[in-house]
């Protein structure tokens, strides 16, 4: 599948955002206590996030990942949900989605429990899509990357 192809090639570059995005969130301390606390990832592909934060230490009680991609290697402790309009009747701690806003066309804030964390990035071409975002108070916005620059959003759920 294309997405597949496209993370094949980018590994080394997903990686570097990473390092650069859980920097910033350590820099709030809102990684403290990853043990407690659920996370989404929306649009997960190959899970190298989390394979990223469990190397750091970071190892959250509960990992929920989204995708459309049927073929995915699924990783242990991740639950999937292969869907482009994910149904989810519950909220949770932190909800990731790193350069898969705009391919989505439902409000990822409501997956997110009140006072959770969204951690969003964006190639710059697609800053618009973050007007998606809603009912927010944003911690952190801020360009990232060297090459390919993002736009880089950290908020709370009001």
């Amino acid at each position: 599948m294309f997405s597949r192809h496209i993370y094949n090639s980018w590994k080394e570059k997903q990686i570097a955002k990473y390092k650069e995005i859980t920097a910033e969130l350590e820099k709030l301390n809102l990684l403290e206590d990853a043990s407690k606390k659920t996370m989404l990832d929306i649009g997960i592909g190959p899970a190298w996030l989390e394979e990223y934060l469990r190397k750091k230490g970071y190892n959250f009680k509960e990992i929920v990942g989204i995708d459309i991609d049927e073929s995915i290697k699924k990783v242990k402790g991740i639950n999937y949900i292969i869907s482009s309009k994910p149904a989810l009747k519950k909220t949770f701690d932190f909800v990731f989605c790193i350069d898969a806003l705009h391919l989505v066309d439902y409000d990822i804030t409501a997956f997110a429990r009140r006072e959770g964390i969204l951690v969003v990035s964006v190639p710059l071409r697609f800053s618009d899509e973050l007007a998606k975002l809603n009912k927010i108070r944003v911690l952190i916005k801020k360009e990232i990357g060297d090459k390919e620059k993002d736009l880089l959003v950290v908020a709370e759920r009001k």
